[in-house]
């Protein structure tokens, strides 16, 4: 996920926060629940992760060249600490790192009451 997702924000394709609240609200929900792969082998139905990964593999090798890589250059550094600093004007980055492992501890607590979540 590092690479997409700082390659996105690099090319203007999408802003820091844009990709936070993708993976937030989206497969991160899911992520927080499953796992990645199970969630991929959730998505392919009754074929599971081969159904996924065979269907979707001649996509996702054009996506990951599309993505690329990305130039670890002090102008692109200093571009991804400006996204993230203006994600968090209006927050107390404390307070949210306490109430984000409040949440975790939360989750975890659920998804040990919940036997049949590997």
């Amino acid at each position: 996920m590092r690479v997409p997702k700082l390659s996105l924000v690099q090319r203007g394709v999408a802003t820091v926060e844009d990709v936070d609240t993708a993976i937030a609200y989206g497969p991160g929900v899911r992520w927080a629940r499953l796992g990645p792969f199970l969630n991929l082998h959730a998505s392919g139905g009754s074929g599971g992760i081969t159904h996924v990964l065979r269907h979707l593999g001649a996509a996702q090798r054009e996506w990951a060249r599309d993505l690329g890589t990305y130039p670890e250059t002090e102008d692109y550094i200093e571009s991804m600490a400006r996204g993230v600093e203006t994600k968090l004007q209006a927050h107390d980055f404390l307070e949210m790192i306490r109430q984000r492992d409040q949440l975790l501890i939360e989750l975890l607590e659920a998804k040990r009451k919940l036997s049949k979540i590997p």
